[in-house]
Parts: structure tokens; C-alpha cells; sequence
């Protein structure tokens, strides 16, 4: 598992995650994670055991699009960005049109 060197970041996401309610993963992900979280003594692991998991199993193995194939671009536009001091950044985007 990846480890994140700075504390406050890992705070940051671990908090991100409670205010998810969720966490919605592939079922490949599902499993590889499974066997890590229950045991685990990751900052995030306590969330990651608490809220719900989603898992989305495909038949066809291919894996299925998280969003339909649409007419025409979404436009977005930039409402928060967060930098950390890993050169990581969290992007928050909201329609363009609200």
C-alpha cells in the first residue's frame, strides 16, 4: 500500500473519505483490498472498514464505464484545488453551468 509522507495530507484524505458516506470500486480493487483493510494499521484503514464498499461486478470482465458515452463535452469549471507538499493535488470540479 502506498504510503503518504505527510501527516496533515494523510488527515485530509482520511477525513475526504468519511464525508463520502461511500466508496465505489471495481470488483479487481474490491479484492485486492479485501484482504488488506480488516488488519490493517493505516491511518485510512478504520474508514475503509466502516463505510460502505460498492463493488460493480461486469460480466464481461472488461470493466464498465463509470459515465454514459455523451452528445457533447461536460464543461467544468475548477471550484477548489488543494496542493500538498508530495506534489499531489485534489482537483474539485462543478458544472460550468451552476
Amino acid at each position: 500500500m502506498m504510503s503518504i509522507d505527510d501527516p496533515k495530507q494523510e488527515e485530509y484524505f482520511v477525513s475526504r473519505l468519511w464525508e463520502a458516506g461511500a466508496f465505489l470500486m471495481g470488483r479487481n480493487t474490491y479484492e485486492i483490498m479485501a484482504g488488506y483493510w480488516p488488519s490493517s494499521d493505516h491511518p485510512s484503514a478504520r474508514a475503509m472498514n466502516e463505510i460502505p464498499k460498492v463493488v460493480l461486478p461486469v460480466v464481461t470482465g472488461k470493466g464498465a464505464p463509470l459515465f454514459p458515452e455523451l452528445d457533447q463535452a461536460v464543461k467544468l469549471r475548477l471550484v477548489k484545488s488543494t496542493a500538498f507538499p508530495s506534489g499531489i493535488l485534489e482537483l474539485v470540479y462543478a458544472s460550468a453551468d451552476k
